[in-house]
C-alpha cells in the first residue's frame, strides 16, 4: 500500500478476502476516502470495530498529511472535511497514535463469516510503502478459512 492507503499490487488470496482494491479509480483509489464515503466498504468489518477503524484510518492519513502537506494527501484531506462530516470531526481530534497494526483484526466474509486475522506491516520507507500480511492462529478457525481462500485461484 502507498503511503496513503492506495492499494498497489494485490495478490490473488488478498482479493479474496478483501475484493479487488485495484479496480478503482480517484480518489476512491484509497481506502480511507472510500471508508468515509462508501458505506459498502464498512461492510468488511464488524459493525462494533467501525470506531477503531475510523481512527486508525484517521490517523494514518494524518501521518501521510503530515510528511507531505501538498499534494495528494491534501486533496484527499480536503474531499473528505468537505464530504464527510464524521472524518471532519476526528480529524479536529489531531489524534496522533492509534496501535493497530498487529492487533488482531476481525473481517467479515461474505461466504465464509467472520475471521480473526493478524496483520504485520513489513514497511520501505524510502518507497513510503508498506506490504500488509495477514496470520491467524494455526488449527484456529479462521486459519482453515485463510488456507481455503489462499487455494481459491490456486
Amino acid at each position: 500500500m502507498s503511503r496513503f492507503n492506495e492499494t498497489l499490487p494485490q495478490t490473488r488470496p488478498a482479493v479474496a478476502l478483501l475484493g479487488d482494491y485495484t479496480r478503482f479509480s480517484g480518489l476512491s483509489r484509497y481506502l480511507v476516502y472510500r471508508w468515509f464515503t462508501d458505506p459498502a466498504q464498512r461492510d468488511l468489518y464488524p459493525v462494533e470495530d467501525h470506531a477503531l477503524r475510523d481512527r486508525v484510518f484517521t490517523v494514518d492519513l494524518r501521518t501521510a498529511y503530515t510528511a507531505d502537506t501538498t499534494g495528494r494527501a491534501e486533496e484527499i484531506v480536503a474531499a473528505l472535511l468537505e464530504g464527510s462530516p464524521e472524518f471532519a470531526e476526528l480529524w479536529r481530534s489531531h489524534e496522533v497514535d492509534v496501535t493497530h497494526h498487529q492487533d488482531l483484526k476481525r473481517y467479515r466474509h461474505r461466504e465464509l463469516g467472520e475471521l480473526e486475522l493478524y496483520c504485520q506491516r513489513l514497511v520501505d520507507p524510502d518507497q513510503a510503502q508498506e506490504l500488509l500480511v495477514f496470520s491467524a492462529l494455526p488449527g484456529s478457525p479462521s486459519y482453515e478459512k485463510l488456507q481455503l481462500l489462499a487455494a481459491v485461484d490456486a
